[in-house]
């Protein structure tokens, strides 16, 4: 598995965990210490924060942070002498920095929202150049996340507004598990197919010397290539999935139902025979 591949699976991993704990009532430091913990070792930070305010007083009611100790200063730093200043003159809520302090040092600083009110951000500090934005996707659906925990321990939204964040959350959840399956489908489509290919190519052209091969050869060689096809069949089809379907073994082990999974092309289908019967 790639660094890649085991980055999204952690992702996936901890706003699952933050969603049982959210639906639990879990104390709101526990979800923030769960939370900061795992998007340092997921990012590769050397120091993280997350910072929690009343939408109304902007006054503080809960902050964690984790990390060396000197990069601890320094996030707190930019934090009290530059964001503090810059949202409140400026309203920024994203920001993202590349510094010289004893060496190179990449910064972001990523809004957490309750009902869209800014209820506060997520830090982080990490070593060298860099570029986060790729990890928006995921501290997206991480804010989205620790809003719905703010929700939950402020009853400050209604019932049904409650539910219409949570289903958001749902839908983030369930694109970043696809986002994970695509990625992870689109290296395999890659890889294998160049092997397969050769496989393929290769018993294609012992078949073409048929006459010299016997009967029972030539049966293997043509298997060999109905199950190189297979195989290239069953790629393609994860890289249509649109809605995985994840199945539980015994001892806990998880796997991806690739029948069983809504496809593409299935969909299309069926808006097909949709349209044809309304016509």
């Amino acid at each position: 598995m790639t660094d890649g591949e085991n980055k999204n699976i952690l992702k996936f991993e901890l706003l699952k965990d933050l969603a049982r704990k959210i639906n639990s009532l879990a104390g709101m430091r526990d979800i923030l210490r769960q939370a900061l913990d795992k998007t340092i070792e997921i990012a590769g930070l050397e120091s993280g924060s997350i910072i929690l305010w009343d939408e109304e007083t902007k006054k503080v009611t809960d902050e964690v942070i984790s990390g060396k100790v000197n990069r601890n200063q320094t996030l707190l730093a930019l934090e009290k002498d530059v964001l503090k200043n810059l949202r409140k003159d400026f309203l920024v809520e994203s920001v993202y920095l590349t510094l010289q302090k004893d060496g190179p040092l990449s910064f972001f600083s990523y809004p957490i929202k309750m009902d869209k009110k800014l209820v506060g951000v997520i830090n982080g500090l990490s070593a060298g150049p860099r570029s986060y934005p790729q990890e928006v996707d995921f501290l997206d659906a991480l804010s989205h996340q620790l809003g719905l925990a703010v929700a939950r321990k402020k009853y400050q939204v209604s019932l049904e507004q409650f539910d219409k964040l949570r289903e958001d959350f749902k839908e983030r959840t369930e694109k970043e598990k696809l986002s994970a399956i695509r990625q992870t489908a689109a290296g395999l489509n890659h890889e294998i197919n160049n092997l397969l290919m050769t496989i393929v190519g290769n018993a294609d052209l012992l078949l073409l010397t048929k006459d010299n091969l016997d009967s029972e050869t030539i049966k293997r060689l043509k298997r060999i290539e109905e199950n190189a096809m297979e195989i290239r069949e069953i790629i393609q089809a994860l890289t249509k999935i649109i809605e995985p379907v994840i199945v539980e073994y015994p001892l806990g082990v998880k796997m991806l139902d690739i029948k069983k999974s809504r496809k593409k092309e299935e969909e299309e289908e069926k808006e097909e025979d949709q349209e044809s019967s309304q016509n």
